[in-house]
C-alpha cells in the first residue's frame, strides 16, 4: 500500500482479489472511494505498488502476468483529477516485463 498524500488517497494492492482499492484518508476516518474506478481496478495477482504523488498515478506490479500497471489515482469522490506533466498519456499504461 501507499498513500497520495496531495489527494489524500491510499492505494492497496489486493492480491487474492486481483484489484486495487483506493480508500479517502480523512480525520480519523477511512471511506472506500465511490465509483467503478475509485471501489477497484482490476490486476491479476498484484503483489506491490507504489504511487507517484506529482501525477496522482500508481503502479501496479503482477509478477505473475510479468507486467507493471500504471492507474491514474481518483480523488475522494471517485473523479479522476486533471494530470498535469504527462501531455498525451492515456491510463491505464500497461509495460511488459522482459523474461
Amino acid at each position: 500500500m501507499d498513500i497520495d498524500t496531495r489527494l489524500g488517497i491510499l492505494a492497496v494492492a489486493e492480491t487474492g482479489s486481483n484489484a486495487v482499492q483506493f480508500f479517502s484518508i480523512g480525520n480519523g476516518t477511512i471511506t472506500l472511494v465511490p465509483g467503478a474506478l475509485g471501489t477497484t481496478s482490476t490486476i491479476n495477482a498484484p503483489t506491490g505498488l507504489s504511487v507517484n504523488q506529482a501525477n496522482h498515478t500508481v503502479a501496479v506490479v503482477s509478477p505473475q502476468d510479468q507486467l507493471v500497471e500504471v492507474f491514474q489515482i481518483p480523488d475522494a469522490t471517485g473523479s479522476l483529477p486533471a494530470i498535469s506533466g504527462a501531455p498525451g498519456v492515456t491510463y491505464p499504461k500497461t509495460i511488459s516485463l522482459p523474461d
